[in-house]
């Protein structure tokens, strides 16, 4: 688990810098590096009231129950409501 999150630490300084690293800078070994970088341009920040916002990357092993919390905490919206739901809040 650790070692997985250092690899996503490496996209998060990446973020935060605004700027896509280079395939030198990237570590490309890690399949979730290679995975968020393909993506790059989906991987959000936005500002909400002048506080910067990051869009959540959850590691696998937490995406069925955020997906669950998304459908069931949120009032039963249906399928496409609650992927949706999900797509704005987490990568």
């Amino acid at each position: 688990m650790l070692k997985k999150t250092i690899h996503l630490s490496h996209v998060i300084t990446f973020v935060k810098r605004a700027l896509k690293p280079s395939f030198r800078e990237a570590n490309l070994e890690h399949p979730d590096v290679k995975l968020l970088l393909r993506e790059w341009k989906r991987l959000r920040r936005w500002n909400d009231r002048g506080n910067l916002v990051y869009q959540l990357v959850l590691p696998e092993q937490f995406r069925e129950r955020a997906l669950q919390g998304v459908h069931d905490n949120v009032g039963h919206l249906g399928f496409e409501r609650a992927l949706n739901l999900a797509h704005a809040r987490f990568y």
